[in-house]
């Protein structure tokens, strides 16, 4: 007997091989669009452009996609509505935003040039896609470029920063040499987009204060350099964060990992705590001793905010350690996730408070870019699609059809 886990996803009825028209630093960008579109509709008459967000390995295809995009059945009711469905997965989505949002643009022109005469498309771009649609649509504006979008979603995209613990980037770092799983995730942190986008990122040699890569000091001169924001669509935020200031279960400088080994031969340490707020706190210490031979680090920092336990779209970066197999002693999660997109970032708004009270702000929209914001009472996983926020989507897509 074989019980289905699941079935495959139903074939695209196309896939576009998309190159960017623009270069950056010497490089075009690609990636394949899969156009699935509604019962009956043999060209594209009302199409929904969606970006995918950060791929870590590249592995996501088409079935992944669709999978991701048709919780709540989100994918299929918007078919069923009568919008056809493209959906951008990047050649690296690990590459630099700028050089993705080239490839995103040349989407735009191939699809407007499908579409027909007077009408218009939607687009959404979830997490980092967000990053790189809105930077597309307002590169396309200032070069009078033609986009023809008429509403822009931003789905729990890192406007203001993302945030992986910096003591959990420091264990990467450190047990790199030890583990080819560490080695994998190191490589990640170290590519374009994941420096771009991170809050505070780890250093070789450690540093004792929490700063961001200076790559993001870049990417945030290059949007202020075609107007931050395109100015024609509607621009929606959705954001899987909470806005009554719920944490991520833990306070400031607490423990998040431990890891603690010691026999005759070996010992091994690796704990691991949240950013403090502003004091000057340990966030890692580690130590491998084998035999007489001991290397061993600790990094503390200071003048850092809280971001790790504060109220956002969460991922499980802990509890995925947990269950990581190790050839000495156990891995041990204290909590099981952190915030990954704060609130106050999916919603761009000018704050560096992590725990700003954002349903109890009079006006809230008025402090965002956004025309309109969806903001769930709880924490919620990063893009996770619910009952509430997809018939949000569902019913900003048909504003101006």
């Amino acid at each position: 007997a074989f019980e289905v886990a699941a079935l495959t996803a139903p074939s695209p009825d196309d896939t576009l091989a998309i190159t960017a028209s623009a270069a950056y630093q010497g490089q075009f960008g690609t990636g394949s669009a899969y156009v699935y579109r509604a019962p009956g509709h043999a060209t594209l008459l009302n199409p929904v452009v969606v970006v995918e967000g950060f791929d870590t390995d590249n592995t996501m295809g088409w079935d992944e996609l669709y999978t991701l995009l048709d919780q709540q059945g989100l994918i299929e009711t918007l078919r069923a509505d009568g919008f056809d469905c493209v959906v951008l997965d990047f050649t690296d989505a690990t590459d630099a935003i700028q050089k993705n949002a080239y490839v995103v643009a040349a989407l735009v022109s191939e699809v407007r040039a499908q579409m027909p005469p007077g009408a218009t498309m939607a687009m959404v771009g979830a997490s980092m896609g967000g990053l790189c649609s809105r930077y597309a649509l307002a590169w396309m504006e200032q070069q009078q470029i033609p986009h023809s979008v008429r509403t822009w979603i931003s789905f729990d995209s890192p406007h203001g920063g993302a945030d992986i613990p910096l003591g959990l980037q420091y264990w990467i770092d450190f047990f790199s040499s030890q583990s080819t799983g560490a080695a994998d995730f190191r490589a990640i942190l170290q590519r374009p987009a994941a420096r771009q986008m991170l809050l505070h990122h780890f250093t070789t040699p450690a540093t004792t204060s929490g700063t961001p890569d200076p790559l993001r000091a870049t990417l945030l001169s290059d949007f202020a350099s075609v107007g931050n924001w395109p100015a024609l669509p509607r621009l929606v935020s959705i954001a899987n964060g909470s806005g009554n200031g719920t944490t991520q279960g833990f306070a400031p400088s607490a423990q998040l990992i431990r890891y603690e080994f010691n026999n005759l031969v070996t010992a091994i340490t690796g704990n691991v705590w949240a950013v403090p707020n502003v004091t000057s706190t340990t966030i890692f210490r580690g130590s491998i001793r084998i035999l007489f031979s001991t290397t061993s680090q600790t990094v503390t920092v200071s003048n850092t905010q809280p971001w790790d336990g504060a109220p956002g779209g969460s991922r499980a970066s802990m509890a995925e350690l947990d269950t990581t197999a190790v050839p000495y002693g156990d891995i041990v999660a204290l909590y099981p996730s952190h915030c990954f997109i704060p609130t106050v970032s999916a919603l761009a708004l000018n704050t560096t408070n992590p725990f700003f009270n954002v349903s109890g702000t009079p006006g809230l929209v008025g402090l965002t870019p956004f025309d309109t914001v969806y903001v769930p009472a709880a924490n919620q996983e990063h893009v996770f699609i619910s009952p509430e926020n997809a018939v949000w989507v569902r019913n900003e897509l048909w504003q101006g059809v």
